[in-house]
């Protein structure tokens, strides 16, 4: 077979372009790699940086633990040289007031005792502990929406009224108990919130439960209506279609 002139030549010239093309190829893979793993590491720390909002527990959620605490609202400088503000801890005493982070301030306007006051179903005890009566004022839009989805009512639209409901629950039973918390409260006999409607069990009681002879603490939130405000008299508890209770409101001397 004849040899043609120059074809070795050109066979190892392009081997060596193909061995370079392919080294860039290489080369240029490695680099993108590297700058997209870079990219998502820059990425994950941004957001594990940034607040959440949605991991949040709902609000009004007096006590509840876990909490996301980072402040969004400045509280103005009058405000925290006021002698009734409390920056952390609870209000104990009326016209004592906090702000939450969000931008909620809340003014303790009643604090009572009900002494233990108890009643019973097939399951449990029921013993009521407190009442808070609360003046609220949402200083924000993120303030009011969070009022908003605790109480699931747009019947909340500026300053708001509420109650929270202390208690104790003592399982009866010979197994562990997971409770819902309060069915419904009823105000001045003529208003009922429930848990469709005015109503914020305590979030912690869906993610535990109460071993048998166990005693947990727990709190609902009740919503009071406008044309309820400042003239609520009477509450009745439902825990359950056995275990209601009721008590009276003690307006406070002076």
């Amino acid at each position: 077979m004849p040899i043609v002139p120059g074809l070795g030549e050109d066979m190892q010239k392009n081997k060596k372009y193909w061995w370079i093309g392919g080294t860039v190829v290489v080369l240029g893979a490695i680099l993108m790699g590297g700058w997209l793993l870079l990219d998502r590491q820059q990425q994950i720390k941004k957001t594990a940086q940034e607040p959440s909002i949605k991991n949040q527990d709902k609000p009004l959620q007096d006590g509840a633990v876990g909490k996301n605490n980072q402040r969004r609202y400045k509280i103005s400088k009058q405000e925290q040289q006021s002698k009734q503000y409390v920056s952390s801890g609870n209000l104990t005493q009326p016209g004592q007031f906090s702000i939450s982070p969000a931008g909620n301030r809340t003014e303790l306007k009643l604090l009572q005792d009900l002494n233990g006051k108890m009643v019973v179903d097939q399951q449990a005890q029921y013993n009521l502990q407190q009442v808070k009566w609360q003046l609220n004022t949402p200083k924000t839009d993120e303030a009011l929406r969070m009022a908003q989805m605790a109480f699931n009512s747009r019947d909340v639209q500026g300053d708001y009224q509420n109650l929270i409901i202390k208690y104790q629950i003592k399982n009866l039973s010979n197994h562990p108990l997971q409770m819902d918390g309060v069915k419904a409260v009823v105000l001045n006999q003529d208003y009922e919130a429930n848990t469709l409607s005015g109503l914020d069990n305590d979030a912690r009681l869906a993610n535990q439960e109460i071993q048998p002879g166990a005693i947990q603490d727990s709190f609902v939130t009740v919503l009071i209506p406008h044309r309820l405000a400042n003239q609520v008299q009477k509450v009745q508890v439902h825990f359950s279609q056995e275990a209601v209770v009721d008590f009276a409101i003690i307006p406070e001397e002076g």
